[in-house]
């Protein structure tokens, strides 16, 4: 299992929402693990933090498929250039 949230995060981080969100979910729901490795093994500087700090997701993206399965980061390649949904990361 996982924690859902790092899978939502990464979505909202590549600009995914509303269907294509609920489609890419239905598809990889099961990999909950691999988003949590993209918390936990990214490099401060591309970490999801430092993208949310500073409004640029490019370094997050690139690290995001580097440590994702082939297939996920197959899907969310076409997202790369996508704008973030910001909307998620704020409090």
């Amino acid at each position: 299992m996982g924690n859902a949230r790092f899978l939502v995060e990464t979505l909202a981080a590549f600009g995914l929402s509303g269907d294509a969100a609920f489609e890419f979910i239905q598809e990889n729901g099961d990999a909950l693990s691999a988003f949590e490795q993209v918390d936990q093994y990214a490099l401060p500087e591309s970490s999801l933090g430092a993208a949310i700090s500073s409004g640029d997701f490019s370094a997050f993206r690139e690290e995001a498929l580097r440590l994702l399965p082939d297939d996920i980061a197959e899907d969310l390649e076409p997202y790369l250039d996508a704008t973030p949904n910001t909307e998620l990361f704020e409090a």
